[in-house]
């Protein structure tokens, strides 16, 4: 009868601690993100209230609509995930289940692959300026993207520092200052670069 007595508690508790309980993934629910082809990210798991003693935690891969694939079984202790490395065209479905118990609260994330978009840097005019001129240099416009035009004084070898508030798809350069300019952009988590001497 004690036995009884304990397993009904423990079932009890266990069903305490898992009403009303919202699994996540980063955070969230549900939620995408999009990912540069070749590169990895890492997943956190996360339940409301945190995890408890006795968790299992278990990640589910699905490719472009695919049979999804158990990749991780572990228990909580173990709450991130690194997925492995997206695939140019495919979109990735991620579902993380949470098993407390007798029950099981599941979160899913959908990561779309992107490719690093082309940017070149063309200067409106030959780049031998006299003291005191300035010319306009236009980056590839790639609608969506974020840029930060960046200056050199030694070079494709050397340092590049941000030039500050330059972050549209133009910049005008001067005859003083840094010899070599450049831009980079990211646009839906790949970054591109360009530089002129």
């Amino acid at each position: 009868m004690k036995k009884y007595m304990v397993l009904l508690g423990l079932f009890l508790i266990t069903t305490l601690f898992s009403f009303g309980q919202t699994a996540t993934i980063n955070g969230s629910n549900s939620s995408a993100f999009p990912l540069c082809a070749g590169s990895t990210s890492v997943l956190t798991a996360g339940i409301t209230g945190g995890f408890i003693a006795g968790d299992t935690v278990a990640w589910v891969q699905q490719i472009n609509g695919g049979t999804p694939v158990v990749l991780l079984r572990t228990d909580a202790t173990t709450a991130t995930f690194t997925i492995p490395a997206v695939i140019t065209g495919n979109s990735y479905l991620y579902t993380m289940v949470v098993r407390r118990g007798l029950n099981s609260y599941p979160a899913n994330i959908t990561i779309t692959t992107t490719t690093p978009p082309t940017v070149t840097v063309t200067p409106a005019g030959p780049l031998n300026l006299c003291f005191g001129e300035t010319i306009l240099l236009t980056a590839t416009n790639v609608v969506g993207a974020t840029y930060q035009w960046k200056s050199s004084f030694d070079g494709n070898t050397g340092t590049w520092m941000d030039i500050p508030g330059q972050i549209t798809n133009t910049y005008t350069a001067g005859s003083l200052g840094a010899r070599w300019y450049g831009v980079e952009i990211n646009y839906a988590g790949c970054t591109s670069r360009s530089y002129l001497p």
